[in-house]
């Protein structure tokens, strides 16, 4: 009824979601980006005047921060940032969704060009479209008859599995494993195996008890077991705009680098976000430099203040001009579209080259006109390290 509150707690509740009179949306953990921020808390509150009530919940310091930020942010705009390409992985799946529901089920390039294409951004170009529609006959899912296409045995399995209508990258589902005497959660893991009597965590043998659910498994320390639980990659790929929303947070100027030392690593808060940082990490490794990479960061080793700016200009000018991301995984990073392994590997290359906005990072280094060196011990510091 009116009078009752709904609330949705949610880690993926974004687009394609209407579920109508919801209260209070209680969101667990930062998201991976600001436009993710919106949609989770835009799903709710519709009824309170556009007014918008959420819940952040956040297990560190570092969660507490990017929720700061991110809150901040929400009222502000979108920071300005890199351009994300158009995911041409996504018309595998309107191509055939198209296929499905027109006369015939075929159709000619031509009339593919005339509904697909758009100037709007990220645009969808007519060389897009054909390169999409060639690369689909290459892999079996189209067949090309003279001028007319349409589904081929492959398409057809695609088109009667329920993924012909979604182009939403699943989230992976993650289990906690509860440790049943101290309450304590000593791992958090993609799955265990359901025939195992027990596992082996950190050196450390765990008796799998029954009970919990699909994101938790009651354990207890004991036995002699050698089993190990499946993990999702933990890369944590934060985006620019959770990074500019963080500098803005700490009214860090766009023309300003802050770093601080951490034992032999100066740290070199950039705040660009997992793919760039990745990107320009690629740049400094190839030049003898040893640097790790993060969200929000550049750990360096050898490097000292005077000369990090330098280094920094040169991987920018390095990894512009032969553009790395072709080895190196984007699909890790950002999402590429969930039918991303549906291309080619020729093409699955060149859309991993799409996402480097070479423009953006020249214009973000020429920019920068001071490196300001931070006291690790001071408030700044400790909040900079524990976003490291």
């Amino acid at each position: 009824s009116d009078s009752e509150a709904i609330c949705v707690a949610t880690m993926t509740l974004e687009v394609g979601i209407d579920i109508g009179d919801i209260d209070l949306v209680v969101c667990m953990d930062p998201p991976f980006s600001l436009a993710s921020f919106l949609q989770r808390i835009g799903r709710g509150c519709r009824r309170l005047n556009g007014r918008t009530r959420a819940l952040c919940v956040a297990r560190d310091r570092a969660g507490e921060l990017m929720f700061q930020a991110l809150i901040r942010q929400a009222s502000r705009g979108m920071p300005f940032g890199p351009s994300t390409p158009f995911r041409c992985s996504v018309l595998v799946q309107q191509f055939l969704a198209y296929l499905r529901q027109v006369s015939k089920n075929r159709r000619v390039k031509d009339q593919f060009i005339n509904l697909f294409a758009s100037g709007f951004a990220p645009a969808i170009t007519e060389t897009c479209i054909e390169e999409v529609l060639a690369d689909m006959v290459q892999t079996g899912l189209l067949d090309k008859q003279g001028e007319i296409i349409q589904p081929a045995s492959a398409g057809w399995d695609f088109i009667e599995s329920n993924k012909v209508y979604s182009n939403i990258q699943p989230t992976p589902l993650e289990v906690d494993l509860v440790d049943v005497d101290s309450g304590k959660v000593v791992a958090t893991v993609a799955s265990v195996s359901s025939q195992s009597g027990g596992i082996r965590v950190a050196g450390r043998s765990y008796e799998l008890l029954p009970g919990g659910s699909a994101t938790k498994q009651r354990v207890r320390g004991g036995g002699e077991h050698l089993d190990c639980p499946r993990y999702h990659a933990r890369w944590l790929p934060y985006s620019f705009d959770i990074g500019a929303s963080l500098a803005s947070l700490f009214n860090i100027a766009p023309d300003s680098i802050v770093a601080f030392r951490v034992g032999d690593d100066l740290v070199v808060m950039t705040w660009l976000g997992r793919l760039l940082n990745s990107v320009l990490a690629h740049g400094m490794r190839q030049r003898g430099l040893n640097v790790v990479d993060g969200p929000f960061h550049l750990a360096m080793k050898g490097s000292t203040e005077t000369n990090v700016i330098e280094q920094l200009g040169q991987a920018v000018r390095d990894v512009t001009l032969t553009n790395p991301l072709a080895s190196l995984a984007p699909e890790r990073m950002v999402d590429v579209g969930p039918h991303f392994q549906r291309l080619s590997p020729t093409l699955q290359t060149k859309a991993r080259e799409d996402w480097l906005d070479k423009g953006f990072l020249e214009s973000w280094m020429g920019g920068i006109r001071e490196l300001r060196m931070i006291p690790p011990d001071s408030k700044l510091g400790t909040d900079l390290l524990a976003l490291v």
